[in-house]
């Protein structure tokens, strides 16, 4: 996947969340080095070609990427090292659905947050 739009097509979510947490992952070195331009996902050569030599496995790996707690896998056909949001240790970001209004709020290190949309205050 090459686009913020195909991206947004298969989360079901806006392109402003799918840019938002694009860039998130990118700033956290959670995927590779990269870039959104325009709408188009770039990844800086030279961290792509680490990826695919596990220099970037060994660096980021968190275990077992198989499934995690709400059953979601590994897509298929996926470089193994990318995790859907969730999975990991405790502390890793994550999105979590708000009880109050069911928006997504994301939890970067803090363990609770307030929702944006209602106020409620979600926790991981």
């Amino acid at each position: 996947m090459t686009s913020v739009e195909q991206i947004r097509s298969l989360s079901q979510t806006s392109p402003a969340d799918v840019t938002r947490d694009l860039t998130f992952m990118f700033e956290e070195g959670l995927l590779p080095e990269g870039r959104i331009i325009n709408g188009t996902v770039y990844i800086h050569q030279q961290a792509f070609d680490d990826y695919f030599n596990d220099e970037y496995d060994e660096e980021y790996e968190d275990g077992d990427s198989s499934s995690d707690e709400t059953g979601h896998g590994r897509i298929e056909g996926s470089p193994s090292g990318f995790e859907p949001p969730g999975s990991g240790h405790p502390s890793s970001p994550k999105t979590v659905e708000c009880p109050g209004c069911g928006a997504r709020v994301f939890l970067g290190a803090e363990q609770e947050k307030e929702c944006e949309y209602c106020g409620n205050v979600v926790c991981a």
